[in-house]
């Protein structure tokens, strides 16, 4: 649709030009099918990354949505109302095959009945089946993603690393008058089936609770930082809302190329109900040598629904110690008082807080350790308590010195 054609002239009196209207061009008949998007990004037993989408064109290459071709002067036949005389394999779809694994040609493509070393199959085409023996197709007719003349492949997956892969798509539209029958076929080009790429194993606390350990299951490239032993930042690792959790400048630092270690910042208030997320832009993946090729898995991933290595991305949760830190208080204070003299106590030497804010701090007077005269002090109990009502700490870092 809208087209519109220049036409330009030279004239004595210099350049003339002239556009035309706005117009349509109309496909021809259907001569085959064609890619408008090949399926990509595969990795073994993963659902591809990129959609795949088929549709038929007339022989410059054109669109066809009827898909309507001719068989000399009948025309009006297509892959959509082939005449079951014909019995094939894949009537009013497309279907595709894997053509080419590890191996060489696959079953039936290869003369020798070779195995080719890898399946392909699709959970919404054909259950999971293996594609060569159960047929995986797509209707070509007006679905909810698109108008007729359309087949979107959603979700195929190879089973096996390697180099070298084909598919096939292919289609028949019969002349049952003349017992005529024509198959549309298209092979990709060649392409990888990637790794899999690494997927987190557990998220847990350290034993203070002042560090997360975000543990993943394989060797990772540590999102590309090579030394293991200075703090990366946190922003380029994990999803915002998971990472204003995590407390006031909180420091990450591979402590191995399995592990990420969050070191959490002051007021930090991540639990273990807060989701962990990676962040979208996060390349944390691993390498592994086929046929001598280096090859790089796709990035790890906190997609809840996404297949990795044929396994659901469940939601990750961080996972508290067996045996969780309890608060022992230190108080330090002066030694001699007067009469009027203000109470000043230091907690910087208090413990167990788990890198969290005390809910709730009293301060006592112990009687037994005081000398009482003229009934100064004196209390029915032998322990006179007061709440401190507001508190501010300096600092929650361990070792720190705070001033209350």
């Amino acid at each position: 649709k809208n087209y519109q054609l220049e036409f330009t002239m030279t004239s004595s009196q210099g350049e003339l030009i002239d556009i035309s209207p706005q117009f349509e061009v109309t496909p021809g008949i259907a001569k085959g099918i064609c890619n408008i998007s090949l399926p990509g990004g595969f990795s073994e037993s993963s659902p591809v990354v990129v959609d795949g989408i088929l549709v038929c064109i007339d022989e410059f290459g054109n669109v066809q949505k009827t898909c309507e071709t001719c068989f000399d002067k009948y025309c009006g036949y297509s892959p959509m109302n082939v005449d079951p005389i014909f019995g094939v394999d894949c009537p009013g779809e497309v279907c595709v095959k894997l053509y080419r694994g590890p191996n060489g040609l696959c079953r039936p493509f290869s003369k020798t009945g070779n195995d080719c070393g890898a399946i392909l199959s699709s959970t919404s085409l054909n259950g999971g089946a293996d594609c060569s023996e159960s047929f995986c197709g797509v209707d070509l007719s007006a679905t909810h993603q698109s108008g007729s003349g359309f087949a979107y492949f959603t979700d195929l997956q190879v089973s096996t690393t390697g180099i070298g892969f084909q598919l096939k798509f292919y289609t028949n539209v019969g002349f049952e008058k003349a017992l005529l029958l024509k198959n549309w076929e298209y092979i990709t080009p060649l392409f990888d089936v990637l790794p899999v790429g690494p997927s987190i194993s557990v998220v847990r606390f350290t034993s203070t609770m002042a560090q997360l350990d975000v543990l993943f299951d394989r060797q990772t490239n540590m999102n590309y930082f090579g030394n293991k032993t200075m703090a990366v930042d946190c922003k380029r690792e994990f999803d915002h809302f998971f990472f204003i959790t995590l407390g006031d400048d909180p420091t990450c630092i591979w402590t191995s190329r399995q592990n990420l270690q969050i070191s959490l910042g002051n007021s930090a208030i991540v639990d273990q109900y807060t989701q962990v997320v990676l962040d979208v832009s996060s390349q944390i993946t691993s390498t592994i040598e086929v046929q001598g090729k280096t090859m790089t898995s796709l990035p790890a991933t906190t997609i809840v629904g996404r297949i990795v290595g044929g396994i659901s991305t469940p939601k990750f949760y961080p996972v508290y110690p067996d045996v969780q830190p309890f608060p022992v208080p230190t108080i330090l204070g002066p030694s001699v008082l007067g009469a009027c003299d203000k109470i000043r106590g230091d907690s910087g030497l208090s413990s167990g807080y788990g890198a969290r804010l005390f809910s709730a701090v009293r301060w006592g007077l112990d009687l037994s350790e005081s000398e009482v005269k003229n009934g100064l002090l004196e209390a029915s109990e032998p322990h006179l308590t007061f709440q401190v009502r507001r508190i501010h700490f300096s600092s929650l870092l361990l070792g720190d010195l705070n001033v209350v």
